[in-house]
């Protein structure tokens, strides 16, 4: 089994790699250009819709869905490439806007009715300040001027019907990030681990690309053996989560999936580069960021699957290769 790590890069474990009778790779990892550390082949590639790749004729496409259209897009993917929409703030924020509109009409009722104002506050909250504020730190400072008038428009309106003038768009914003740097600087939040702010001089870009209700753009074709199609049951996703897990990270890793499917259909299992370098970083060996490698695993539990991967090698379960 192949992992993404970047600990293993220039140590030449391609030959072992490749000894076995399955080597597994997953998401964007390439083997081309790091024949010497990874190998040559690949039976089994790994991946969802976000991290797809094309692949040759021989190797194996295992999906991984973790939502209902995954498994549209690979229909899709195979046949018409209908999946296609291009992801758009404006559209995202039309859809924000469309549902924020309908709850305020709904606000402007139970005002009607003379209800108290704590509790028209809390329809406020719950139903109209929740949707936009909703990712509002990522997409805030991209919408383009007229979007955010008529957002802002939503807010001042409610904000009159609950009596705090003072609300506006702005207000939401700055109250969001304010509470997403508190999440990054208190290390005994629950949300710590999932936010990392960017290096110095970056802003955050959306690239261009297709892609419908998901969190980046995707392939809206892909070239691979249709007849070499095989899918993960949710079940066995859930297993995984439930028995291996122990409430570590918010789902495994592509990497530990990985280690779970080859556990169930090897008779040997040899894992080459998980985990992170000598200095404690993550990286992907065909990503030149060394220097800038992640020191955290965001929402998944890298230490804890590294360290149920020691305890498999420990019982000689598996082998592992840094």
């Amino acid at each position: 089994m192949q992992a993404g790590s970047g600990s293993r890069v220039r140590q030449q474990a391609g030959s072992q790699a490749g000894r076995g009778s399955a080597t597994g790779g997953m998401n964007r990892a390439p083997t081309r250009g790091f024949e010497e550390d990874v190998g040559a082949r690949t039976t089994h590639h790994l991946m969802y819709p976000e991290s797809a790749v094309n692949l040759d004729n021989d190797t194996n496409l295992v999906l991984i869905p973790y939502k209902t259209q995954d498994l549209q897009w690979l229909i899709s993917a195979f046949t018409t490439g209908t999946i296609k929409h291009k992801l758009r703030f404006e559209a995202n924020c039309e859809a924000v806007y469309k549902k924020a509109n309908q709850r305020l009409h709904c606000l402007r009722k139970l005002s009607s009715f003379h209800i108290d104002r704590k509790m028209l506050t809390m329809f406020y909250r719950c139903f109209i300040e929740s949707v936009i504020s909703f990712c509002l730190v990522s997409w805030f400072s991209n919408l383009p001027l007229k979007n955010k008038n008529s957002l802002n428009q939503i807010v001042r309106w409610a904000s009159r019907l609950i009596g705090e003038p003072h609300l506006n768009l702005e207000t939401l914003y700055t109250r969001q990030l304010q509470r997403l740097v508190g999440y990054i600087k208190d290390g005994s939040h629950p949300l710590h681990g999932e936010f990392q702010p960017l290096p110095p001089g970056r802003r955050f870009k959306m690239p261009a690309g297709n892609t419908k209700s998901t969190y980046q753009p995707v392939m809206s074709r892909i070239k691979a053996n249709r007849e070499k199609v095989q899918i993960f049951s949710p079940t066995f996703m859930k297993y995984t989560k439930d028995n291996w897990m122990d409430k570590h990270g918010r789902y495994p890793s592509t990497g530990f999936f990985s280690l779970l499917f080859a556990l169930h259909i090897c008779d040997e299992v040899s894992v080459f580069g998980y985990g992170a370098d000598k200095h404690g970083n993550w990286h992907h060996y065909f990503e030149d960021n060394v220097g800038n490698g992640f020191r955290k695993t965001g929402v998944h539990g890298g230490e804890h699957e590294y360290n149920m991967m020691v305890r498999l090698n420990a019982t000689n379960k598996i082998r592992m290769f840094s």
